[in-house]
């Protein structure tokens, strides 16, 4: 699975119907600036250091998270095998760039049980 994902252009993560990162490619990684052992396992906002993620209940279970454009691609993608194309993605992660928040966008595919993640343009917002 690496070696497909490796093939890829844009940083991609896949991710089971737990909601769990299973495997990321080496771009989401630098992107991320985390090793493939600190992204699998993890939820999504874990993995993209969400802010509400560390809150009582943890990712997903917070009232932030019903906003969540990350969240709401995947679940929707992985309920309706219907993909989401780049949609806008706003996030506090400032481990992406020097910018304390980044503008990027997220597509999403499903394979069987799992749904790809892809994370495009991204860019300091304005």
């Amino acid at each position: 699975m690496a070696e497909f994902l490796d093939a890829l252009s844009a940083p991609t993560l896949l991710v089971n119907q737990d909601r769990q990162v299973i495997c990321a490619n080496q771009q989401a990684q630098r992107l991320l600036g985390k090793e493939l052992h600190e992204i699998t396992g993890r939820l999504g906002g874990e993995v993209f250091a969400c802010e509400h993620a560390e809150l009582p209940g943890g990712c997903g279970q917070t009232v932030h998270c019903r906003t969540c454009a990350i969240r709401n691609a995947v679940m929707h993608t992985a309920a309706t095998g219907e993909p989401c194309k780049r949609v806008p993605a706003y996030r506090d992660l400032g481990q992406l760039s020097d910018e304390k928040t980044v503008r990027f966008y997220v597509s999403t595919e499903k394979d069987g049980e799992v749904v790809l993640v892809r994370i495009e343009e991204v860019s300091p917002a304005k």
